[in-house]
């Protein structure tokens, strides 16, 4: 089977896994909206631990210097502030939701890159580099569908919102079998700014939620552990 096949392949089922959130739909409305408190403060857990255990990492272990790290990062927290100013004079009410989709579509696309990137190098570590990535992005693609339940979307349009951000890591493979393995360093740059990203989803769902609680804080905690667990799991 040609590298480019089993490359598409591998990615399509990592563009799957948002599909996984579907399950909610065969739920009771009310028992999913009881949920999303629990889900979104999975999803800050989910967000943080994806930063701390396997965005950083992940650039650092590429070659990139701390210092750069810390820049890049930076440079992703300011520049979705901007974008959230944007999207806050647009539509208030619904910027979370845009700001999560936002940062779900560049991170999923960067996902795609490196997985494509693998299978070029060695189909192989292709798809070693596959199921790194189907490890963590469960935790974190149903916590994306709970803030989007959380922004008011119903969950049916929540769910479709979410399984097209799975589009991305498509678009992101196939640019990269179109022009070779230089996208992967374009991609290994682009991470730590993901990793800003995602620190300002985190931060702007915090300042939206209640006023935090015990219980809150060990949601969070859970998200972080998960996380943390998947990313050991996919790097053993």
């Amino acid at each position: 089977m040609p590298v480019w096949v089993e490359c598409l392949l591998a990615v399509a089922i990592v563009s799957a896994i948002p599909l996984a959130s579907a399950v909610v739909l065969v739920v009771d409305p009310t028992v999913v909206r009881r949920a999303i408190p629990v889900l979104v403060r999975l999803a800050i857990g989910a967000l943080i631990g994806a930063v701390l255990f396997d965005l950083i990492p992940e650039a650092l272990a590429a070659g990139q210097r701390p210092a750069r790290v810390a820049i890049a990062l930076t440079l992703g927290l300011i520049g979705f502030g901007l974008i959230d100013q944007v999207f806050d004079r647009l539509t208030s009410t619904r910027r979370i939701v845009w700001l999560n989709f936002t940062g779900d579509i560049l991170h999923n696309a960067v996902d795609g890159v490196l997985i494509a990137a693998s299978f070029l190098a060695n189909p192989s570590v292709g798809i070693l580099a596959t199921l790194a990535v189907s490890l963590h992005e469960l935790p974190r693609e149903l916590g994306s569908l709970g803030i989007f339940i959380h922004g008011g979307l119903t969950p049916a349009r929540a769910y479709s919102l979410n399984a097209l951000t799975g589009l991305a890591a498509l678009a992101g493979a196939t640019l990269t079998l179109l022009i070779g393995l230089r996208a992967r360093g374009i991609a290994t740059d682009i991470v730590p700014i993901a990793a800003g990203t995602f620190l300002y989803i985190a931060a702007t769902l915090i300042r939206s939620t209640e006023r935090p609680r015990l219980a809150d804080a060990g949601w969070i905690a859970a998200g972080l552990a998960i996380t943390a667990a998947a990313t050991g799991l996919s790097s053993a």
